[in-house]
């Protein structure tokens, strides 16, 4: 069964909007866990195959940079960093996006999940 997508639709505009943001996002934390981890950038580039410079290029362009995935998750690694990749799709993210989350006791609660699961903390 085929579906016709319009990508002149509005969600589909709110969806790359959302996913540039993540990228941008992702590649910060992933910056900020190698300053975390004191791993200089000539090291990350020796485990890399590359020079420093391209290292240095690549976390001060980074909301220009368009890595290729694996290159990202070589830096990952790298970095001692993980990360969880999910595809999904637009209807399942709005879905998502709907549930809010709620503040009990202090905690960041999913409003997704159950009140006892949320007492019996």
């Amino acid at each position: 069964m085929s579906t016709e997508v319009d990508l002149d639709n509005e969600r589909y505009d709110r969806n790359a909007r959302d996913m540039h943001r993540a990228r941008r996002k992702m590649l910060r934390r992933l910056v900020e866990i190698r300053i975390k981890r004191d791993h200089p950038q000539a090291e990350v580039a020796r485990v890399l195959g590359v020079n420093r410079s391209t290292i240095c290029r690549f976390e001060n362009e980074l909301e220009n940079a368009n890595p290729t995935l694996d290159t990202v998750l070589r830096y990952a690694h790298a970095v001692g960093a993980s990360l969880t990749l999910k595809a999904e799709t637009i209807e399942e993210a709005d879905s998502r996006k709907l549930s809010y989350p709620v503040i009990v006791s202090n905690d960041l609660v999913d409003s997704r999940s159950s009140w006892t699961s949320v007492v019996s903390r």
